[in-house]
């Protein structure tokens, strides 16, 4: 059976930062804007995956800001939902005890669709960071 093809462009990292991210959605049959605080699961120059409460629709504009831990302040982007699945419940052992999570939760797959450069160079680096280590930061 042959590999299946990666499709991005760019290679992601798992790492957990927070992200904001607005969009327009409905409630009691109003159109109202949403935002939520999450985090990522993962993250890339080209896109994420994040987790929210519900599911959003494919091709759904989002409005973003990533923080990153080494800036003060958020990294703006606007992606769009490419994927989204209900993730799977989360169960808490503890001692003898255990905790399932009573909320559902979904990971989105997002595309950036619009980013200026220094936010694509800022999320690179981290990247490069992650999969080379201090030493790559070094060289260059």
């Amino acid at each position: 059976m042959a590999e299946p093809m990666e499709r991005r462009k760019y290679a992601r990292i798992n790492k957990k930062l927070v992200i904001y991210v607005v969009y327009r959605g409905m409630q009691h049959g109003r159109d109202i804007q949403v935002e939520e605080h999450t985090f990522t699961e993962d993250i890339g120059a080209g896109g994420a995956r994040i987790v929210l409460p519900s599911g959003l629709p494919k091709d759904k504009p989002l409005n973003l800001k990533v923080f990153l831990f080494s800036d003060p302040l958020p990294l703006p982007a606007k992606g769009k939902v490419v994927w989204s699945e209900e993730k799977q419940r989360i169960e808490i052992k503890a001692n003898s005890h255990s905790k399932s999570d009573s909320g559902k939760r979904y990971w989105i797959g997002i595309q950036f669709v619009e980013i200026d450069p220094f936010t694509q160079e800022r999320i690179l680096h981290l990247v490069k960071k992650e999969f080379f280590g201090k030493r790559e930061d070094q060289r260059t």
